[in-house]
């Protein structure tokens, strides 16, 4: 975690030095400024009947038009209940199993669609989703 915390911090540094624009065409760290980061998603893993450990996800949304990043902000708090539900939904669907991603493009492209259906058709370019922990009881 502290290295992730580094790197940000080092890509935040690069993007606002006088070589951002540079980087940005080059498609380097200044192009992280157009996503937005959901709040980590955490789903429960059940066997049996139990919980057996929970499975953490973290979202980050590539916003088509990043002069709209500080809009799509101010609606975090909506995006997560829709990140939240459509994560649940891969788990009905059995695009987690176990709380393992087993059908990444069906629950990417549900996480664009649905985004996309809160934000306005083609804001969100792309939904990437990676797991972040798996945490036993």
């Amino acid at each position: 975690m502290h290295r992730r915390s580094l790197l940000a911090a080092i890509a935040w540094l690069i993007a606002s030095s006088a070589h951002a624009p540079a980087l940005a065409r080059e498609g380097g760290p200044a192009g992280l400024q157009n996503s937005v980061r959901v709040r980590q998603v955490m789903v429960p893993v059940i066997v049996n009947g139990q919980v057996e450990r929970y499975a953490t996800y973290e979202v980050t949304l590539e916003i088509a038009v990043p002069a709209r990043v500080p809009e799509i902000q101010a609606m975090t708090p909506r995006l997560q209940d829709t990140v939240t539900a459509v994560v649940y939904e891969g788990v009905e669907k059995g695009w987690i199993v176990r709380g393992v991603i087993s059908n990444g493009n069906a629950l990417r492209a549900r996480l664009e669609e649905a985004c996309n259906a809160l934000l306005g058709k083609g804001t969100v370019a792309r939904a990437l989703i990676t797991p972040a922990t798996r945490s036993a009881m």
